[in-house]
């Protein structure tokens, strides 16, 4: 059974005054710590720009209203930085020298260029908290810290559509052509004779992709008909996903279908999609803190998230609908901040050697650091709570969730 994945409006509010009820400790000048968040505002990956930046911002400004952030014998207010970079790799140099003339010592939030951003930022010491692609060199770029990898042996978050759909046989894929060393070599795997997948009868027929920009994804959607794909998995940008969910609903296909990004604002998604296209079954993932069921959050960051959510409310006047900030921008600044106050030193070099092999709890639960095999460096890699969100008419409910081990 499908349990509703947000809480209700007047609960969080209940919960957040609850919260709020006491005053920000001390009234000392605190330090600045300047912190760069790279990530697309523009092209087909703004739309998570746009829609993590708030969430980041609103956690900055209620730990420095909680009186900042105590590193070491310091206390620090927190400044974030938002540079766009567009996804494009062309612009990453760019963006990573305009982080470093605005005197950044980190950047978070990537999941998108990191070996081209990390070009720069690695010989400059700038600690790096993002996503790494598959090939990334963790020996070189040894400031990085994974979170999550691509890397995932097991294919967790696939796991969880087995068990929403254990229906849908046979599945397709349908990506941008930049993303297809990854996903061919993902698709091997699930392809091998003693894989779960393989093991419970399903199959991948061959990928298709298409360039970025292209807005009309007709001739692809009814080939994937053709070879009777049921179940379509895809990592599009959250607009152009939507623009297909449309196009196959228009043309009579009803495929599940399930983005391995975080999907995007619920009314914004709805508005390009349209409501009907979305109850043939819609997934992706979704890292509503409070609705984690098989890892475990701490409850103080359960009670930050739900801060969140009511700031964000209350500045935007409607309620926070994507939780995608909880895996992606806002979790990466928890994991440097929480890196930073157990090395209780800005120093990169001591924060490495904590993170090395080390233990840290964020918005998703508590993970050991590893990826030593799976990337051939340190063990720097954060696993994934692999969290699943299903649209269930104009709303998202809890699918399912299957937390990765440490990643080998």
């Amino acid at each position: 059974m499908k349990r509703r994945l947000g809480v209700s409006f007047g609960v969080l509010a209940v919960m957040a005054a609850s919260l709020m009820a006491f005053p920000a400790a001390g009234l000392a000048k605190n330090k600045v710590l300047k912190i760069g968040c790279i990530m697309p505002f523009s092209g087909p990956y703004g739309f998570y720009g746009k829609i993590l930046e708030p969430g980041i911002q609103i956690y900055a400004d209620l730990l420095n209203k909680d009186g900042g952030v105590k590193i070491g014998s310091e206390t620090y207010d927190i400044e974030m930085v938002f540079i766009d970079d567009g996804a494009d790799p062309k612009r990453a140099a760019q963006a990573a020298n305009e982080l470093l003339q605005k005197g950044c010592v980190a950047n978070v939030g990537c999941f998108s260029l990191a070996s081209p951003l990390e070009a720069v930022l690695t010989p400059n010491k700038i600690l790096f908290v993002g996503l790494l692609e598959r090939g990334f060199d963790t020996n070189y770029h040894k400031y990085a810290i994974g979170a999550p990898s691509w890397h995932d042996p097991g294919h967790h978050r696939e796991q969880t559509l087995h068990w929403i759909w254990p229906e849908a046989k046979k599945w397709g894929a349908l990506w941008y052509t930049w993303h297809k060393v990854g996903v061919d070599e993902s698709l091997a795997e699930f392809r091998a004779p003693d894989f779960w997948f393989t093991k419970e009868g399903l199959t991948y027929v061959d990928p298709i992709y298409v360039p970025m920009g292209q807005l009309d994804f007709t001739t692809e959607l009814v080939k994937l008909k053709e070879m009777g794909v049921e179940l379509v998995t895809t990592g599009f940008g959250p607009a152009d996903w939507a623009l297909a969910v449309k196009q196959a609903h228009q043309l009579g296909l009803k495929f599940r279908w399930y983005n391995a990004g975080t999907g995007g604002d619920v009314e914004d998604f709805i508005g390009i999609a349209g409501l009907d296209a979305l109850q043939v079954g819609v997934a992706h993932g979704w890292a509503a803190p409070w609705a984690v069921r098989k890892g475990k959050v701490e409850p103080e960051l359960v009670d930050m998230a739900v801060r969140i959510a009511m700031g964000f409310a209350k500045k935007y006047k409607k309620p926070m609908t994507y939780m995608g900030g909880f895996e992606y921008g806002i979790n990466h600044l928890r994991i440097l901040l929480d890196l930073y106050q157990q090395a209780g030193s800005l120093d990169p070099d001591k924060v490495m050697d904590k993170a090395r092999g080390g233990t840290i709890r964020d918005f998703e639960g508590t993970w050991t650091l590893g990826g030593a095999k799976s990337y051939g460096g340190a063990p720097v890699i954060k696993s994934s709570g692999c969290q699943t969100g299903v649209y269930h008419g104009d709303e998202v409910v809890y699918g399912a969730d299957n937390p990765m081990p440490t990643l080998p």
